[in-house]
This record gives C-alpha cells, structure tokens and sequence, in this order.
C-alpha cells in the first residue's frame, strides 16, 4: 500500500545529527519528517553515547583549548573544524539539557565537570545514558517532527 508524505524536510536517519537537523528545521516552522531503518533514539551509535565533552570558555580560551586538542591529535585533525567544534560544544550541552537530558551533576545542582586531560574542556557524562534516545525521541514527537522507524529512505523515493 502506498502512502504519500508531504514534508519540507526530510531527515534521513535518527541519530544525533539527525535529532538536531530536525530540531532546527522545526525551530524555523518547517514541517519536518525524520525517517530511520531502525528506531529513532534507540539504534546506531547515538544511543552508546555516554560522555560529552564541552568547552567552558571561563576555564580557558578557545585558542589556548585548541592548541591542546591539535597538540594530543598529533596535529592530524583539521584545526578549522577542531575550533567550530569547540566554540559549539557549550551550545549543543546547553541545548542536549534543555531537551531534558540529564548530565551528572554535584550536589548543589551545578554542571560537573570530570577531569579531562585538555585544559579549559570538561567530560560531562550522562547523567541516565540508557534513556539518553528516548528523551531526545520524546523531544522530537513533542515539538512535532513526524517519525518513520523501520524504513529505508529508498522506499520513501518515489
């Protein structure tokens, strides 16, 4: 039986990237499907996600960080996209909490902070990694994005 989807945003696949290019499509009033051969937020690698490593600029600037990072990757990493990566990083923790998922933190409620080898970047582990893609799919459905699990996009093209 077929079925005809209109959309203004097709997202192909359910993971990470994909919860975010959905998000911001939605943000901008688009109507968006996302489509996955498995079940969004809960296949691939997004759900093994456990630590996050974030930027705190107030720990040490961007540059002094990047130095860091280009020097422990043995200079092997494209420094323009290592930098967008870690002036992002702040942002995307930001908006990963804002969805409801939780991070460790210390008792008074503030944002812990594991000891990373990088000066000025912190490891924020998750805080209930096994429900990590549930509450980013429960996003998903609760601003609107419409879901396709358990298809592949070739059966989407007409």
């Amino acid at each position: 039986m077929r079925k005809t989807i209109k959309t203004d945003v097709l997202v192909a696949g359910g993971g990470i990237a994909g919860w975010f290019a959905a998000t911001h499509a939605r943000k901008e009033g688009a109507r968006v499907v996302m489509a996955d051969k498995g079940y969004v937020g809960m296949c691939g690698q997004s759900p093994y996600a456990d630590t996050f490593y974030v930027h705190f600029p107030e720990d040490n600037s961007v540059e002094e960080t990047l130095d860091q990072v280009m020097k422990s990757g043995e200079y092997l990493t494209n420094r323009d996209w290592c930098r967008h990566t870690i002036e992002k990083s702040r942002e995307v923790y930001e908006e990963l909490k804002s969805w409801g998922i939780g991070f460790s933190g210390d008792p008074e409620g503030s944002d812990w902070r594991d000891a990373f080898s990088i000066e000025g970047c912190a490891k924020s582990t998750l805080e209930y990694k096994d429900t990590f893609g549930c509450k980013a799919r429960n996003h998903l459905l609760e601003i609107g994005v419409e879901i396709y699990d358990r298809v592949m996009i070739a059966e989407l093209m007409i």
